[in-house]
């Protein structure tokens, strides 16, 4: 999918959803439960994610949600899978879940960041909820490693992308994402990628003083 095929399905299944209206710690709690094993059946995805919607559409609306909503939600949810199944297994992993609701959902881009680093870390002092994700020690004991690194990076790029299409659209996301999560980890001063890890500080910190383009500069 080209980039900015990606961004107006992406506008279209905010508008469609009301997901864009959606508090992004709001169906972060919804989906906790599937965290630790980062496991969600497509009936449990659909579950969730219905609930959810039903829930912001009785808001939006003033109204319950009928037959044909429930008909138009089931074609959103299938959009949504398509566009964000990475792993192209026909559902979504928590991982790919979390990508999708930071890109779809209302939350600062730090909120945001945190959510993702959240999900593709493997060490965490705590767990986090939707309510103290904004706490400046909330993440202080998270780690990742390179292979999760790179679809992290792809995660915060995706969302750069939804937010300023311009700035990346002259090359590959993917390429980009490998190439950013090689500069963090120079950035960090790892030296052996296969078995170093990064802080969530050092993530944040590079992300703070780099951009899209930026990174491309030295040697590759």
């Amino acid at each position: 999918m080209q980039e900015e095929e990606f961004v107006d399905i992406v506008k279209e299944i905010q508008l469609d959803s009301l997901l864009g209206n959606v508090r992004l710690f709001v169906i972060m709690n919804e989906f906790e439960q599937y965290r630790k094993t980062n496991n969600i059946s497509s009936e449990q995805f659909k579950k969730s994610l219905k609930k959810v919607i039903c829930e912001e559409m009785r808001h939006t609306t003033g109204r319950e949600v009928h037959a044909n909503d429930l008909l138009k939600i089931d074609k959103i949810i299938k959009k949504l899978i398509r566009v964000f199944d990475t792993n192209k297994n026909g559902k979504l992993e928590f991982q790919e879940a979390v990508s999708a609701f930071c890109i779809l959902c209302r939350g600062s881009i730090q909120s945001k960041i945190k959510y993702q680093m959240l999900a593709y870390s493997e060490v965490s002092s705590k767990t986090i909820r939707g309510d103290d994700i904004d706490a400046d020690d909330s993440t202080a004991d998270m780690f990742i490693r390179y292979k999760n690194l790179k679809k992290f990076m792809l995660c915060v790029l995706k969302l750069a992308l939804n937010s300023g299409p311009e700035i990346m659209l002259d090359f590959p996301i993917d390429k980009l994402a490998e190439a950013t999560a090689n500069k963090c980890m120079e950035f960090a001063q790892v030296e052996d990628k296969s078995k170093g890890v990064v802080s969530l500080e050092q993530v944040t910190r590079f992300i703070e003083t780099s951009n899209s383009l930026a990174i491309f500069s030295g040697d590759q």
